[in-house]
C-alpha cells in the first residue's frame, strides 16, 4: 500500500516542478500539496487520520518583503492552531520538516523546541536570549557522512556526499535527538563564520514524536 503525504508550502519560493518530480519518482509515495493559508485546515487529528506524513516546506507566520522597510514581518498562529498542532504531536502524526521550515513561527517558541532550532530572518529571542539575525554561507563544499545507516530517512543515502550551504542558527539542546549524519571535514573562515551546531546536525530525527528535520 502506498504511504499517503501531505506536502505544505507558503512563506518561501521555490522550483514547484523540480520539486514535486520527486515526489512523483517515489513509487510507493502518494502524495497532495496544500498552500498556506488553506493547509492550515488539514493540520488536525480528524482530517490527518489517513495521512502518513505531513512535510513542511513553508515558513508560516513569516511574510518576506523585498525592498521595504520592515523586510520582515511576523505574526503568531492562532489559539486554534497551536491546539491542533499539539494534539498532532499527541496523536503521533509524523512531521517531516525540511530546509526553510526551521524558519517558521519565529514569535511561537514551542515550534521551535518541536523542530529543535530556529531560523532568525531578523533578530530575535530564544527562551530568554536574544540573537541577531541568522545567516547563510552557499559555495562552502561540506562532506557530510551518514552515521545512522539504520534509520529509514538515510535508505538509499551514499555513505557520504557533498553540501555548498550552511545554514547559521540557533540550535535547541536535543537531547532525545538520533543523529544521522555529520560534517566530517575542517570549514573554512567563511564556514565558520556562517556555520553552527544546526547544520552539523542536519538530518536529525525525534523518535517520540515521528518528528524529522532536514535543513
Amino acid at each position: 500500500m502506498k504511504k499517503k503525504i501531505l506536502i505544505i508550502t507558503g512563506g518561501h519560493p521555490f522550483e514547484s516542478d523540480s520539486f514535486f518530480e520527486v515526489f512523483d519518482s517515489f513509487e510507493n509515495v502518494d502524495w497532495f500539496h496544500e498552500k498556506h493559508p488553506e493547509a492550515e485546515k488539514f493540520l488536525n487529528p480528524e482530517k490527518c487520520h489517513d495521512i502518513d506524513a505531513i512535510l513542511f516546506y513553508d515558513i508560516p507566520g513569516v511574510e518576506l518583503r523585498r525592498n521595504s522597510v520592515p523586510p520582515v514581518v511576523c505574526s503568531d498562529p492562532t489559539p486554534e492552531y497551536k491546539k491542533n498542532f499539539e494534539d498532532l504531536l499527541e496523536s503521533g502524526q509524523g512531521l517531516v520538516f525540511l530546509h526553510h521550515a526551521i524558519a517558521g513561527w519565529p514569535t511561537w517558541e514551542r515550534y521551535a523546541d518541536v523542530i529543535g532550532g530556529r531560523f532568525h530572518y531578523k533578530p530575535g529571542s530564544l527562551h530568554g536570549t536574544e540573537f541577531p539575525d541568522s545567516g547563510y554561507c552557499f559555495d562552502a563544499t561540506q562532506e557530510i557522512e551518514v552515521v545512522d545507516t539504520d534509520h529509514p530517512i538515510c535508505s538509499g543515502v551514499p555513505e557520504s556526499f557533498f553540501d555548498a550551504l550552511v545554514f547559521n542558527c540557533r540550535k535547541l539542546d536535543l537531547k532525545k535527538a538520533r543523529r544521522l549524519v555529520r560534517c566530517v571535514n575542517d570549514m573554512t573562515p567563511e564556514m565558520r563564520k556562517a556555520a553552527s551546531d544546526a547544520h552539523l546536525q542536519a538530518f536529525h530525527s525525534v523518535e517520540e514524536n515521528k518528528v524529522h528535520v532536514l535543513i
